[in-house]
């Protein structure tokens, strides 16, 4: 088989119209660098070719005493976390006036500002929720305001320091736990800016 993928080359060579030499030599019908050519499609040419690469790809398995470390080691964190936080939200939950409000809600934005990025663990759509709550629950003092369909004119607060505690807690909690990344794509129909968890 090789010997006929051989010859049919040297064949169709063969049969090519010989041209008038341009010189006073014979004519070749192979030059030096087709007989090159021609020997190594002999030796190579017909045969397969070895894979040149490794037979499996070298992987890299995680052991899992690694793996359980590291889990257990961001389990710890999170728990830790979850305890820092705990006495600013109970002081907000337990808040039975306006001022108390004010106060837990103030120390609850100084942490978060001391801390930089919500830490690990903590959900800000829960805080939030809690943080809501406990203004809900507070007693509220009816004033008069601006006549609309559903108030009727009459409004209610909990005081002037529980309102701006709760808005300055909620937009702190709001910087904490938004990205700093690009935020969501314009391409998603969705603001970059807006990249808040809430």
């Amino acid at each position: 088989m090789r010997l006929v993928a051989l010859l049919l080359p040297c064949a169709a060579l063969s049969l090519r119209p010989t041209p008038r030499p341009a010189s006073n030599h014979p004519h070749r019908i192979f030059g030096r660098r087709s007989a090159l050519g021609l020997g190594w499609v002999a030796t190579h040419g017909f045969t397969p070719l070895t894979a040149q690469a490794y037979d499996s790809v070298k992987s890299a398995e995680p052991t899992f005493e690694e793996l359980e470390k590291k889990r257990l080691a961001r389990r710890a964190q999170m728990e830790s976390s979850r305890k820092r936080v705990k006495p600013y939200l109970d002081a907000l939950t337990s808040a039975a006036d306006g001022k108390s409000f004010a106060k837990a809600a103030d120390d609850l934005s100084l942490w978060l500002i001391g801390e930089g990025k919500l830490p690990e663990g903590l959900d800000a759509s829960l805080i939030r929720d809690l943080i809501q709550d406990a203004y809900k629950a507070l007693p509220m003092e009816k004033y008069y305001c601006e006549e609309t369909r559903t108030n009727q004119g009459i409004c209610f607060t909990p005081g002037p320091a529980a309102e701006d505690a709760y808005k300055a807690v909620i937009r702190e909690l709001r910087k904490a736990s938004s990205s700093k990344g690009k935020g969501a794509l314009m391409s998603d129909g969705v603001s970059a800016a807006n990249s808040a968890a809430f």
